[in-house]
């Protein structure tokens, strides 16, 4: 099997909702750690402590990501959607990935059917613990508008309404989706 998890300690989100820690822009890069692993023993599918297999090679493994948090959000779109997995002494690949949208992200990585020619040994998609929060990277404030409390003016110290829009942006230059809700943590003052 394969071992995916985050090369960053405090990137798992145990959780797995809007209380968790910050942990990168959405769109900002981080490094997932990949690395196969030996059998152990039939009905083992957690392989991440399993020994190591230096020697694995596997071209045009996919990778993927399932949103966790928030619940009915959108599922942002990976930067990375394959790598080649090389042999090392360490066992380990390092590939970059980021994810376009705000929220708590399982990333998973899966090889191809066939493995050396065979599709015999059937290789399970590998799947990371929750990992996040991504958040924003800016926001952009547009449509202000004051109204006035009395008519068509407003006495001074009296309170009058005020409206504005207010975008999440990834570091794309993107608007995010999933920045709502208990996710939103932001706040709007006029100074």
């Amino acid at each position: 099997g394969l071992c995916i998890m985050p090369q960053d300690a405090g990137a798992q989100c145990v959780a797995g909702n809007s209380n968790c820690n910050v942990y990168k822009k959405a769109g900002e890069s981080f490094n997932l750690l990949i690395q196969g692993k030996a059998w152990q023993m039939d009905g083992d599918s957690h392989y991440c402590d399993n020994l190591n297999t230096p020697n694995y090679i596997q071209s045009d493994i996919k990778l993927g990501s399932s949103l966790v948090a928030p619940s009915g959000g959108v599922a942002g779109v990976i930067s990375n959607p394959s790598y080649n997995h090389v042999s090392n002494s360490t066992n380990t690949n390092i590939v970059s990935q980021s994810i376009s949208e705000v929220g708590v992200f399982t990333f998973s990585a899966k090889s191809p059917a066939s493995y050396l020619g065979s599709s015999f040994y059937n290789i399970p998609l590998a799947q990371s613990a929750n990992i996040g929060r991504f958040v924003p990277d800016r926001f952009v404030v547009s449509g202000v508008s004051v109204l006035p409390a009395c008519g068509v003016f407003s006495y001074m110290d009296q309170a009058f309404p005020m409206a504005m829009n207010i975008s999440a942006f990834n570091t794309f230059n993107s608007v995010t989706q999933n920045y709502q809700n208990s996710f939103a943590k932001g706040t709007a003052q006029l100074v």
